[in-house]
């Protein structure tokens, strides 16, 4: 088991530029982790990587990526064209996480956060989030990464609201690389037993906690 700490904890910003520091700070309260937002290793220069996974070696810190996908990610939409550009966009980024020397990435991955218009039905939605999620999980085994989906409270988004949820979508997958982030946050709000959700997920499923 490895233990991490989120760059935001430290900053009032999700993001920032000085990763570097943070991931030596990190390794000096003792964590062997530290997570960051998805949204800046698109347009991060080689430069900046370079330094960045210095940092990792030099500290022996893994850098592990979260964050709730937008409307550019809809994996779930019921426009074939729309949920292929979802698709193509996630795997963009899968490519720019593997590059800063990320193999881990939690959140919601699988469907736009806070977005609702599939919500009455959810069944199709799920079925749109699965096909998604195995071009996914095929691309996500080239570079042995695990994308985690996070069951999160129905006011957030309403695929995934518990670890049930997401290991029925896990084992519709059917991927080794599609896994889950169960939350203590979420769990709090929409679990009986948090416990037992971690049970249901099982190690093999269970690809990152919060």
């Amino acid at each position: 088991m490895k233990f991490g700490i989120c760059y935001c904890y430290w900053n009032k910003d999700w993001e920032g530029t000085d990763y570097p520091e943070y991931i030596e700070r990190a390794r000096k309260c003792g964590f062997d982790v530290l997570e960051i937002f998805y949204g800046r290793t698109l347009e991060m220069s080689q430069a900046e990587v370079d330094d960045i996974k210095a940092a990792c070696r030099a500290n022996d810190v893994e850098l592990y990526i979260s964050g709730g996908l937008g409307t550019d990610y809809d994996l779930v939409s019921f426009d074939e064209q729309n949920r292929e550009r979802g698709v193509k966009n996630a795997i963009t980024l899968l490519k720019a996480m593997v590059r800063v020397g990320a193999r881990n990435f939690s959140g919601i991955n699988y469907a736009p956060w806070c977005k609702f218009d599939g919500a009455l039905e959810k069944e199709r939605a799920t079925e749109q989030a699965i096909k998604s999620l195995r071009e996914i999980g095929k691309a996500c085994a080239d570079y042995d990464f695990s994308w985690n989906m996070e069951a999160i409270n129905r006011f957030e988004q309403y695929l995934i609201n518990t670890a049930q949820e997401a290991v029925d979508i896990c084992n519709a997958v059917d991927s080794p690389h599609i896994n889950v982030l169960l939350d203590t946050f979420h769990g709090m709000i929409e679990e009986d037993d948090l416990a037992e959700a971690i049970r249901l997920t099982g190690k093999e499923r269970l690809g990152h906690y919060h």
